[in-house]
Order: structure tokens, then C-alpha cells, then sequence
């Protein structure tokens, strides 16, 4: 194709332009031929004859390129999916905005609800309680592991019974604490269990007291056994207290989770509207780019088109410039100073096409 602008355009057809090119030739062949074939009979006359009456042959060779154009690029398949999908989107679109509506004012709802609540983040306490006890439950996995090596038992086993044996006293101790806080109103119950708790953690720190005064001694250090149960006692009724202080009473943690279902409605709800609009923003920008592809390969259709327009032209002078070469009389038909005659073909009408670009 001569002049062939087609570079300027994202979607180009490699194919249909080597078979238009390819076709042309064959065309302006025939145009070539025709022209000497009746220069030689002395056509046309050169008074009254008409030029449409010895251009046709080619002349349709060029109609059914334009023909084929239209059915190789299609671009008004795409025009009746495309307003569908519109119709369908600026339903959904009605949908989704009904749909974000009802989300956002039952958000509106709870968030009032929530800024009439005096809610303390429990969860902030109970990560200070276990920072507050961290330092104490090390030191007594130290101490109790270095004890359990003495007795000679294997390292890693005296670390991990231990770790596990320390655990269960800072667990028990806060177990304490939150349940003194709990039935702080039953003032008999909570010093019954007390003394429970007083006796049979004695007992447990006497045992392990003992053991820890074993290795004291040999390491050349006699520290009593005693001295031992009362730094227990210390660190456990302190791990209690913090547990006291700063664990959340039973309604606390029922506000505080009350609270935080209503925090995470309000937050999944704010994420579907989210999505929702994204989903519908996606959905608008993808019909805007194949409306921008329709019209993209329309446009190149256009081109392609007036390209065989202008080829057709040439061949049309092709076939003038064979005869006048090849007649006799070396005179020129009247005909061939008349208007070429139009290619016939149906033109696309892309109007109805609603390309709504927000």
C-alpha cells in the first residue's frame, strides 16, 4: 500500500495489508491488460462511451477488498457487546451504590453506638502483664535449669523441664490474681483460696529451694533453703499483683469483645464498599478501553479504506495510460476526462456505539 500511514495506529493488520498489497498488484495488472486489450479494439469510442462500461472487472476487485476490510477487522461486531455490557454495568452500577449505601449507614449506626462507649483496650493490658513478668519468669528458668544440671541431668532437658515448670508458676500466679480480682466482692472465698494457693505453692518453692541450695553448696556457697522460698514467694505474689492490677475482670473483657466485634462489622463493611467501588471503577475503565479499541480499529478500518480508494484510483489511471499507449488513433475517449466512477461498498455506522469515559 502506497503511503501507508498505518504506523500511527496501535492496532495494525500485518495480514490484511500484505493481502491488499498483494491484491493490488494483481489488479493493476489487470487494468494494465484491460487497457491494451481494448485500445487494440479501439475502445472506448471515443464519442459517448462510458468508462464504468471497461473498469468494472477491477473495479470490484477493490469493492471486495473493502469488503473483506470490514470482515477481517470486524469493528462493529464488538458495537452491540459493548453497549450491553453498558446497560449491564449502569445496573450493577445502581446495585453496587444501593448495596454501599445501606453498608455505609449501618456504619453510621455502629460508629455512633462505639462513640458512646468507654471501652479500655483490654488486649494492651494483658501484653503489659506479660512484659511486666517476662524478666522474673527468665530468671527463675535460669536458676531452676543450672539446679536440675546438678543433679545431672542432660543440659537441654534441664532448660526445657524448666522453661515448662516456670511457665506453669508465672500461669498459675496470674491465675491468681485474676481471680481475686474477679470475686473481690467474696472476701471468705478469696482467702480460702488463698491459703490454698499459699500452701501448695510453699511446697512446690521448698522443693525446688532445696535443690537450688544443693548446687549452692557445690560451688562452695551454703545459701538456706529458706532464703529461696521467700524470693519465690516474693516473685510469685508479685507476678499475681501485676495480674491483679492489670487483667481485665470478666464484664471488661465481654465489653472489650463486644467492642471489637463491632469495630471489625465496621471495618468489613468500609472493605466491601471498598472492593465494591474499585470492582465498579475496574468494570468502567475496561469498557472505556475497549471502546477506545473500537474505535482505534474503526479508525484504521477508515484508513485502511480510503487507502483503496486511492488505490483503485491508480490503477484506474493504470488502465487510461495502457489504452492511450496502445491505441491506434492516438486519440483520448471523452470518457476519460469524466469523473472516476465510486466504489460501491457499505459503510460502517458506528453512532450508536455509547463510549462512557467518566
Amino acid at each position: 500500500m502506497k503511503n501507508n500511514n498505518s504506523a500511527q495506529f496501535k492496532i495494525v493488520d500485518h495480514e490484511l495489508e500484505k493481502f491488499i498489497k498483494r491484491k493490488d498488484a494483481e489488479l493493476k495488472n489487470l487494468a494494465r491488460k484491460l487497457g491494451k486489450n481494448y485500445a487494440e479494439r479501439k475502445l472506448p469510442a471515443l464519442v459517448g462511451d462510458k468508462l464504468i462500461h471497461y473498469i468494472g472487472e477491477f473495479k470490484s476487485g477493490y469493492e471486495q477488498l473493502i469488503s473483506y476490510t470490514y470482515k477481517k477487522l470486524q469493528p462493529l461486531s464488538q458495537i452491540p457487546g459493548i453497549n450491553t455490557d453498558r446497560k449491564n454495568l449502569e445496573e450493577e452500577e445502581k446495585t453496587a451504590k444501593e448495596q454501599v449505601k445501606k453498608l455505609e449507614e449501618l456504619n453510621s449506626n455502629d460508629k455512633t453506638v462505639l462513640e458512646g462507649k468507654e471501652c479500655e483496650n483490654v488486649s494492651k493490658d494483658v501484653k503489659t502483664i506479660y512484659t511486666m513478668s517476662a524478666l522474673p519468669c527468665i530468671a527463675e528458668t535460669f536458676f531452676n535449669a543450672l539446679a536440675f544440671q546438678f543433679l545431672g541431668e542432660n543440659k537441654l532437658f534441664s532448660i526445657v523441664i524448666s522453661f515448662f515448670l516456670t511457665l506453669f508458676i508465672v500461669y498459675f500466679a496470674h491465675v491468681t490474681g485474676t481471680h481475686v480480682k474477679n470475686n473481690e466482692a467474696e472476701n471468705k472465698k478469696s482467702i480460702v483460696f488463698l491459703s490454698i494457693v499459699f500452701v501448695g505453692m510453699t511446697a512446690l518453692f521448698y522443693v525446688l529451694a532445696m535443690l537450688r541450695s544443693l548446687m549452692f553448696k557445690k560451688l562452695g556457697t551454703d545459701i538456706g533453703a529458706f532464703a529461696f522460698i521467700i524470693v519465690n514467694l516474693f516473685l510469685f505474689a508479685v507476678t499475681a499483683f501485676i495480674s491483679y492490677k492489670y487483667s481485665p475482670t470478666k464484664e471488661e473483657k465481654q465489653k472489650f469483645n463486644e467492642y471489637k466485634k463491632l469495630e471489625d462489622k465496621i471495618k468489613a463493611r468500609e472493605n466491601e464498599i471498598k472492593q465494591t467501588e474499585q470492582r465498579i471503577k475496574n468494570l468502567n475503565a475496561e469498557l472505556v478501553e475497549r471502546g477506545k479499541m473500537v474505535v482505534e480499529i474503526k479508525s484504521y478500518a477508515d484508513h485502511t479504506i480510503e487507502e483503496i480508494k486511492k488505490l483503485y484510483n491508480e490503477a484506474v489511471e493504470i488502465f487510461k495510460g495502457a489504452n492511450l499507449m496502445f491505441r491506434t488513433d492516438r486519440k483520448v475517449p471523452d470518457c476519460f476526462s469524466e469523473k472516476t466512477p465510486e466504489l460501491e461498498y457499505t459503510e460502517i455506522n458506528f453512532t450508536n456505539f455509547n463510549n462512557k469515559e467518566e
